[in-house]
């Protein structure tokens, strides 16, 4: 059995009702005290008296819908919020003793319920919506709440609310509404380890509370149970234990806060039964190809890897037929690194000995391409992110053109850019300046006639001082910058300056006597080589450059923390359309599992269509490129070199919404003798669909029943007629829940027409049985908590071994 903590209850800090909050300040003066200075606010709870939110039922026991052999079980619904039964006075009378909840869960066949003066229909639970003022004023004969101040200021404050009610006959009421006194022992709070469970929505996860009904479902003509869970508020005079009402009423309204069917019949359709029966066989189209000529070797080939025949469209409008599987595979594949795709054409794969494309990893691109596109946040993101390796390779790209360093030996360490700035300036702009003729014509203002002021362009030096500050300079350009504004401040720089030959060192200029060969140092032949090479060329070499990809990684830095993590769900198949994870239906026929494997490639594809988002132009595709591996290590959790391997399951059965929160675990083992393997991801994608995903390579998988939503019950009696009788659990810790080897019979209401267990005389009953099991008369007294786990039943577990081919 899984581990499962009960308790009595869970009160709320403020129940429901009225309160004033009194803020005061005493004074004192000259040891006189003066007045008080106070402020009161008032302020109301009101509570969920008229309806529920969308997610405070989290199960119901029968499930909704079930067909199975429920006649031992006693129905319950799980709440979220684990204070919620306890949240609401039934009357305004305050409480002297327990905690006492205002919930109740009344199951009742169609003939118990009203609707416009007959049953409800078909597959309807009878509830109605009806404006507040209709449930709180019935029509005549309709029995309604006594008024409370609760009801009443809902009513004066919300005079349009409505709500959804059911009409149940005055004698079904009666006949099965708990009493007052058991009332307590119908609800209780449980606290579970929401580790290896489908993430559910509650507030505090793992913390639950349950209301048990009272009736089992036996002996209705037609096996259909209708369980509705409602508010007793205004109801506590009127509950079994009280006088009857009037005998003008013939039915009783109240709100239904939550209400399901279920077929009680003579066929197992519990948890085990379910899970027992579910068809495993390997993630493929079920087809047999019988032939042996080649052709049909191929399919046969190709449908057990996983593939499926589909409708293609060229991109010249030709209807042809073409290959595709998902990311989830029947075997391990291999890992194919590929280099980045740039485009979805580019992930085709065309087998000429066919004539056909396996449309996978383009259908990969194409998908991690929109979906990003549909997040606008990462998108820009992104862009800013790749941006800025761009604008590096670029930078990358011009110091190569301009005479520099080959890529392969520049590093874009801080400072970088002002030096290629610099470097720029002195290898076309100073040259410029000189102009041609011999003159150096002036281009700044009057004042500034060299147009040096505040501008840092710098003069011309020689090559000998070039040379010298190249090899001892940690920053060659810096210093050149300097000595050349220093040599073009101490030469005339006036329009009517001199004329000096060309290439000669200015006035003032150091020099070593060679002559000036301008201000960049150019390795022989590399300009020239810039020159020759397309840019496009240049650009794909440098996308190729180790170095160069380097350089532009460590200029963008770091993936961001949200396109990582969004990278990171694309390759856990978050937001992949369901169609091409199961692209043929008949892959998962209902109650089946089918277990598999994520092919990396197919995600890798998935990734470079998410990064072509940004390849917006060439450089920006170079500096995807450079990005690529720390953005793949990012999809791959940060996780250096090969990603973690995937494997999962995916599973379509009645058990997804009959059993919310089912507990999975994988193993790495067919035993399941090592550690469970970490449970990467757990989702509902469809009302019958759970997909489940693993790090790792899974052997085996077990399947167990939620604790949170384990079902209460009893041991059917051997002799027709008789009382069905409960195995007895300890208690007191540390063994509580343990069976022991007593049991005790349980009693029921005296009603031949409906099994309706008399909660205090089975309470009794069950605490007589545990004094004797525990031998002495001082025995611990069950609570709520303490009477439901005796009627608890056994945990299912379903183990399988899975049919993923390594």
């Amino acid at each position: 059995m899984s581990e499962a903590a009960f308790y009595d209850n869970v009160t709320p800090a403020l129940p429901a009702g009225d309160y004033q909050l009194i803020v005061q300040d005493m004074v004192t003066v000259d040891e006189q005290a003066q007045p008080p200075y106070a402020s009161v606010q008032r302020f109301r709870v009101t509570g969920p008296r008229a309806g529920l939110a969308a997610h405070d039922v989290v199960a119901v026991s029968p499930p909704a819908g079930g067909q199975g052999s429920y006649d031992s079980w006693l129905p319950h619904v799980v709440l979220a919020q684990r204070s919620l039964p306890w949240q609401v006075a039934i009357s305004d009378q305050p409480a002297s003793g327990p905690a006492q909840p205002w919930l109740a869960l009344l199951l009742l066949t169609s003939a118990e319920i009203d609707v416009a003066g007959g049953p409800p229909a078909a597959g309807s639970t009878g509830a109605q919506p009806v404006p507040f003022g209709q449930y709180l004023r019935p029509p005549a004969g309709t029995l309604g709440p006594s008024p409370t101040a609760g009801l009443s200021n809902l009513q004066l404050e919300q005079p349009g609310l409505s709500c959804t009610v059911v009409d149940v006959t005055l004698d079904a009421f009666r006949a099965v509404a708990p009493r007052s006194d058991e009332l307590r022992n119908l609800a209780h709070v449980r606290y579970v380890d929401p580790a290896d469970q489908q993430t559910l929505q509650v507030p505090a996860p793992g913390w639950y509370s349950v209301v048990a009904g009272n009736r089992f479902p036996v002996d209705a003509p037609d096996g259909v149970y209708i369980a509705h869970l409602v508010s007793l508020e205004g109801f506590g005079g009127y509950l079994p234990d009280q006088p009857a009402p009037a005998a003008s009423y013939t039915l009783v309204r109240l709100i239904s806060l939550a209400s399901w069917s279920f077929s009680s019949e003579s066929v197992a359709g519990d948890f085990a039964y379910l899970a027992e029966r579910l068809g495993v066989l390997p993630f493929t189209v079920p087809i047999s190809v019988t032939g042996t000529d080649p052709a049909s070797r191929l399919v046969s080939g190709a449908l057990a890897d996983g593939y499926t025949l589909l409708g293609y469209t060229t991109r010249l409008g030709e209807q042809t037929a073409a290959w595709y599987r998902g990311p989830c595979l029947p075997a391990q594949p291999a890992a194919n690194p590929q280099p980045p795709f740039p485009a979805a054409s580019a992930a085709l794969i065309y087998d000429p000995a066919t004539g056909m494309f396996d449309t996978s990893y383009a259908a990969a691109w194409e998908i991690g391409r929109l979906l990003t596109l549909a997040n606008g946040p990462v998108s820009r993101s992104l862009a800013t992110w790749t941006g800025v390796a761009a604008t590096a390779v670029r930078l990358l790209l011009e110091r190569g053109r301009a005479g520099s360093a080959p890529a392969e030996t520049v590093t874009l360490v801080p400072g970088a850019r002002q030096r290629a700035a610099r470097r720029l300036i002195a290898g076309t702009v100073v040259p410029a300046l000189l102009g041609h003729g011999g003159g150096r014509p002036a281009f700044g203002l009057p004042g500034d006639p060299a147009g040096l002021r505040g501008r840092a362009l710098p003069g011309l030096l020689d090559a000998g001082t070039v040379r010298r500050i190249a090899a001892e300079s940690a920053d060659p350009y810096r210093q050149l910058h300097e000595q050349a504004i220093a040599a073009a401040r101490a030469a005339p720089a006036t329009a009517g300056a001199a004329a000096q030959p060309a290439g000669t060192v200015p006035t003032g200029a150091p020099s070593t006597g060679a002559a000036a060969q301008g201000a960049a140092a150019v390795p022989e032949g590399a300009a020239a080589m810039a020159e020759a090479v397309p840019r496009h060329e240049a650009l794909r070499r440098l996308a190729a450059d180790p170095a160069a990809q380097a350089a532009a990684a460590a200029a963008a830095g770091p993936v961001p923390a949200d396109v990582a993590s969004w990278l990171a769900g694309l390759r856990q198949l978050i937001g992949i359309p369901f169609s091409y994870l199961v692209p043929d239906a008949r892959m998962l026929p209902p109650e089946s599992i089918r277990f598999f494997t994520v092919d990396p490639n197919w995600t890798d594809a998935l990734v470079d269509g998410a990064l072509s988002l940004a390849a917006r132009t060439a450089p920006a595709a170079a500096a995807i490129a450079a990005l690529r591996p720390a953005a793949l290590a990012a999809a791959a959790g940060g996780a250096a070199g090969a990603a973690p391997a995937y494997s999962g399951f995916l599973l379509r059965s009645a058990l997804v919404p009959g059993w919310p929160g089912m507990q999975v675990r994988g193993y790495a083992d067919p035993q399941g003798t090592t550690t469970a393997l970490p449970l990467a991801r757990l989702d509902r994608l469809a009302p019958t669909v759970l997909l489940a995903l693993f790090t790792g390579t899974i052997a085996r998988v077990e399947l167990t029943e939620p604790p949170q939503h384990l079902h209460l019950g009893v041991v059917p009696a051997a002799v027709a007629g008789a009382a069905p009788t409960v195995q007895l659990r300890w208690i007191d810790a540390p063994r509580a829940g343990q069976l022991t080897h007593t049991t005790a019979t349980t009693v029921l209401r005296q009603d031949p027409a409906r099994s309706v267990l008399d909660v205090t005389g089975t309470f009794a009953a069950v605490t007589q049985g545990l004094a004797q099991a525990y031998g002495s008369p001082n025995a611990p007294v069950p609570g709520p908590a303490g009477f439901s786990l005796q009627f608890l039943q056994a945990t299912a577990s379903q183990p399988f071994t899975t049919a993923v081919t390594i």
